[in-house]
């Protein structure tokens, strides 16, 4: 009897438990709904204390046609379920009557009736509602990222449908709802200045219309406020909420547009610009002190209109580097964000940002000082709505080049060297490949060479080259080959970050390759190779080896001092496998090393124990000095002269900055130093390139 009270006991504990959640989201849902009838009460308050004062028959007129949509909206949402429709036109007309209150609804200058004191104080009650809400929906997982909610664009819509009210000043409003629109998209992207920009809108808007500069325009705050309070709390939030999307996650909306709608865009931030230039000019003239004024923006209007140029080019550019991009990215059916990083960093993204940045940093300020110099006390309101509709803009450009230049990962190319696998004899000659085995070794070494490929496909790793030769490889050729790749260049003229060198084949008892005619190649050499084709560069070199013996290569590589290398590589222990009959040797250790770097969900294990071949790494001591390319000014001038007209070639010289100023230098040796002493002591199992593969030793 216990043990079946206990069954049923048991058994109701899940549907109950599973009610009370339910309970507990439906209480939280009218909050919600709370919300949404206090903010229709507050709106139709503030209607009938405006006719309370006025006796202005048009306001009954807007009271009963926002009945007529209210019960219009329910019948979309409850009969015909066309539920996001019905939304949509309720938000819309909320705002539009938040709007209406804002521009006709002022307090009367003998002071506020009772009517608008309550009808502020619910406003505020609303916006307290609203705040509590989103914070609630957010601890119960009910809201999904998306750059601009239904709600934020609907009401910002019928706010603006609202700002016709005070007809001699709307298409100004207009932009200041625009402005306040890519604001609130510059925060929930989490551009780097958004925070900073939506402080700069907030302060000069209030300033504006409340400090007696926008006399002509019948405004009341509390509408606004509350307006802007709803619209901007749920982005605030999501700075701390939403903190764990990556760069695309947030930015989806790039990589669902296609080439023309982005172009499109651009052409119209463009028309933005030059309108605000033009409203620049007519503040200038109509400045008290215009004797400075007009001076003042010819200076600075030439040097935005230069840096603006390089703003168009440099976001046309970005466009079309970042749709072909996005073009590959889009013929993976499963791909993922991550993907999309290794397309874009494999296509030189992270330099073109780094570069881009600056620029548009550089265009951001000189909108900041033109608008500035061009301010005065009675400022038009187009000029303001203007200059605060294009500083979002070009907060949201700069924030995403800021993001691509900081976690994209460098630029890599690959090449392979595949020869056939004879045993050298202790003489220091080599042996030819009996009849028998030429076939076997043949087959071997082309399944070797698709591995490669796989690896550098994979990776996004561009393929200079991958060669297999059944009858070995000569020096002259050798050299040639090797002398091209060291000195590869991306397509946009850099060097590339990392060149990995793939080898398999004859080996001598010292680890230097065997090739034809009994010549040994060392270490020594190939490094003379890099070092005449990477002086100065930076650039990092990698070498992957499956051989029978890797010699002293591993000591001579931890040596080197003046290069940044890298030796992968591992000692084969030849045996045949009692219970299938295989026998390891040459090929297995590409096979596991690349399965390892190629498998996202990979539990291969270096350390277990029975393995016949011992995997290991070693760097050489400058290789924790490492930076994936910074900008140089020879860069600088090669990204202009591919990219910018000739007339902005003295503009662009004069934003590369000085590198003797760098105040860090001190800083930075000491954890050179800590990193350097760090690897030579403690390495790690797995050691990562930024590329997406690992070196590994076990």
């Amino acid at each position: 009897m216990a043990s079946l009270r206990y069954m049923i006991s048991h058994t109701l504990a899940i549907p109950l438990a599973a009610m009370e959640r339910l309970q507990t989201r439906c209480k939280i849902q009218l909050l919600n709904a709370a919300d949404k009838i206090i903010l229709l009460a507050s709106v139709y308050l503030g209607l009938y204390a405006c006719w309370e004062r006025d006796g202005d028959i048009k306001v009954v007129v807007v009271a009963a046609f926002g009945m007529l949509v209210l019960s219009f909206c329910t019948m979309l949402y409850y009969y015909l379920d066309i539920k996001d429709v019905s939304r949509c036109l309720m938000h819309i007309w909320v705002g539009c009557l938040l709007g209406v209150n804002a521009f006709v609804g002022k307090s009367s200058a003998d002071g506020p009736s009772v009517a608008y004191a309550v009808f502020n104080a619910v406003l505020i009650v609303s916006l307290v509602l609203k705040f509590t809400w989103a914070i609630c929906k957010r601890m119960l997982g009910l809201v999904s990222y998306t750059i601009l909610t239904m709600e934020e664009l609907c009401q910002s819509l019928g706010f603006a449908v609202a700002c016709i009210l005070p007809s001699i000043n709307s298409s100004s409003l207009w932009l200041l709802v625009a402005g306040f629109v890519l604001a609130l998209m510059a925060v929930r992207v989490r551009a780097y200045l958004a925070l900073p920009c939506m402080c700069f809108f907030i302060a000069l808007t209030v300033t504006f219309l409340c400090k007696g500069e926008a006399a002509d325009i019948v405004f009341n705050g509390y509408p606004a406020a509350c307006f802007a309070g709803r619209l901007l709390v749920e982005p605030l939030l999501d700075i701390w909420w939403m903190s764990g999307l990556a760069v695309f996650e947030r930015w989806q909306v790039l990589t669902l547009v296609r080439r023309l709608i982005l172009r499109l865009v651009l052409l119209g931030a463009t028309a933005l610009q030059v309108a605000f230039l033009i409203f620049s000019w007519h503040s200038a003239f109509h400045h008290r002190e215009w004797y400075f004024a007009i001076p003042a923006f010819a200076i600075f209007g030439l040097i935005w209109l230069g840096l603006h140029i390089i703003f168009f080019v440099t976001c046309w550019t970005f466009i079309s580097k970042f749709c072909k991009c996005n073009e590959m990215f889009q013929r993976v059916n499963n791909g993922t964000h991550e993907h999309l990083m290794g397309i874009l960093a494999s296509r030189g993204m992270r330099f073109f940002a780094l570069v881009g940045r600056r620029l548009v940093l550089s265009a951001l300020v000189g909108t900041l000082l033109l608008g500035a110099v061009t301010w005065h006390d009675h400022i038009s309101s187009d000029f303001l709505g203007a200059w605060l509709a294009v500083i979002p803009l070009e907060v949201m450009a700069h924030g995403l080049l800021c993001e691509l230049g900081g976690t994209l990962g460098g630029t890599c190319t690959g090449m392979a060297l595949v020869g056939p696998s004879a045993v050298c004899r202790v003489d220091g000659r080599t042996a030819p490949i009996p009849a028998a085995s030429l076939e076997e070794a043949s087959a071997r070494s082309l399944r070797l060479i698709n591995i490669i490929q796989h690896f550098f496909t994979f990776h996004m790793v561009n393929v200079f080259s991958c060669d297999f030769s059944s009858s070995g490889l000569e020096r002259s050729y050798v050299q040639s080959k090797l002398s091209g790749f060291f000195s590869d260049m991306t397509e946009d003229g850099p060097r590339y970050d990392t060149y990995v060198l793939y080898y398999s084949g004859h080996v001598y008892p010292n680890g230097n390759w065997a090739l034809t005619g009994d010549v040994s190649l060392p270490l020594e050499t190939i490094l003379e190779w890099w070092s005449a084709c990477n002086e100065g560069t930076g650039s990092r070199l990698i070498i992957v080896q499956d051989v029978t013996n890797v010699g002293s290569w591993v000591k001579q590589v931890r040596r080197v001092t003046d290069h940044h290398v890298a030796l992968q590589c591992a000692s084969i222990s030849k045996s045949t496998d009692p219970e299938t009959g295989v026998e390891s040797g040459v090929g297995d250790f590409t096979r596991e090393w690349v399965g390892f770097n190629c498998s996202r969900d990979n539990k291969f294990s270096w350390k277990e124990q029975g393995r016949k071949s011992k995997t290991t790494y070693a760097v050489s001591s400058s290789w924790t000095d490492f930076h994936f390319q910074m900008p140089t000014d020879a860069d600088m001038e090669q990204h202009w002269k591919h990219n910018f007209p000739r007339s902005t070639h003295p503009v662009v010289k004069v934003l590369v900055p000085n590198s003797s100023l760098d105040l860090c230098s001190i800083f930075s040796s000491c954890a050179s130093c800590f990193r350097r002493c760090k690897m030579k002591w403690l390495p790690p199992l797995v050691l990562d390139t930024g590329h997406g593969f690992k070196l590994v030793r076990s």
